[in-house]
C-alpha cells in the first residue's frame, strides 16, 4: 500500500508539473544577455520536450519498477534515490522549456502510465531482469542525450549544461545496474526498446 501511495503521489507531481529540484545543473552563471535565435529557440524546445517526456516514462518506469520488484532492500533504496535524481531532471528540463516559452506535451499521463506498466512487467521477471531492463533504458537515454548535445552546439549553452549533467547521472545509474547483476536483454527487446524511443521522440514535439 504505501508503495502504491509512493507510485500515484509521483504520478500526480509529474503530470502536474509540480516538482522543485534541490540542485543547480549550472556550473556558471547566465545573465539575461544568453540570448539565443528563433530557430535555435525552436530546435531547443523541441529537443527538451523530448527529453522531459523521457523523465517522465523514467519516473514511470522507476514506480513500476520499485512496485513489483526489489526483493532486496538495498535494490529499493537504490532506485528511489534514483528516482530523485530523475525528478531532479525532469524540474530543469521543465523550468528550461517555460523560459524558452515552451510547453511540456499533452500527453503525459499517457507518458506516464505506459512506462509504469512496462516497469511493472520488468520487475516481476525478477530483479536482475529489472537492473537488465533500467540499464538498457538508461543507455539509450545517454545515446539520445549525445545526439541532442551535438544538435544544441554553443547556441544554446543553459539547455547544453542540463543535458549534459543529465547525460552523466544517466550513465551512472547504467553503470550501477551492470555492476550490481543486471542481465543483457535479448537482442530483440532492445530493438523493440529503441522502436518505442523513436515513436516517442517522434510524437514528443508535436502533441
Amino acid at each position: 500500500m504505501e508503495r502504491l501511495i509512493v507510485a500515484f503521489d509521483s504520478f500526480l507531481r509529474t503530470v502536474t508539473g509540480t516538482t522543485n529540484s534541490t540542485r543547480q545543473p549550472y556550473s556558471r552563471s547566465y545573465s539575461d544577455s544568453d540570448e539565443i535565435s528563433s530557430e535555435q529557440r525552436r530546435k531547443s524546445i523541441n529537443l527538451l520536450r523530448i527529453n522531459h517526456v523521457g523523465e517522465v516514462c523514467a519516473q514511470g518506469l522507476y514506480q513500476g519498477q520499485i512496485l513489483s520488484s526489489c526483493t532486496h532492500g538495498q535494490l529499493r533504496d537504490y532506485l528511489l534515490s534514483a528516482s530523485l535524481e530523475e525528478f531532479d531532471h525532469l524540474s530543469w528540463c521543465l523550468s528550461r522549456l517555460y523560459e524558452l516559452g515552451g510547453r511540456p506535451s499533452m500527453l503525459l499521463p499517457l507518458w506516464f502510465t505506459s512506462s509504469f506498466f512496462i516497469g511493472l512487467f520488468a520487475g516481476c521477471c525478477g530483479d536482475s531482469w529489472s537492473l537488465g531492463f533500467l540499464e538498457e533504458t538508461e543507455k539509450q537515454v545517454a545515446r539520445h542525450l549525445s545526439e541532442h548535445l551535438e544538435a544544441l552546439s554553443d547556441q544554446d549553452p543553459r539547455s547544453a549544461e542540463i543535458f549534459s549533467v543529465m547525460k552523466k547521472e544517466e550513465e551512472q545509474h547504467q553503470e550501477h545496474a551492470r555492476l550490481n547483476g543486471a542481465r543483457e536483454l535479448p537482442t530483440p527487446i532492445k530493438k523493440i526498446m529503441w522502436c518505442m524511443s523513436r515513436v516517442m521522440v517522434f510524437i514528443s514535439p508535436l502533441i
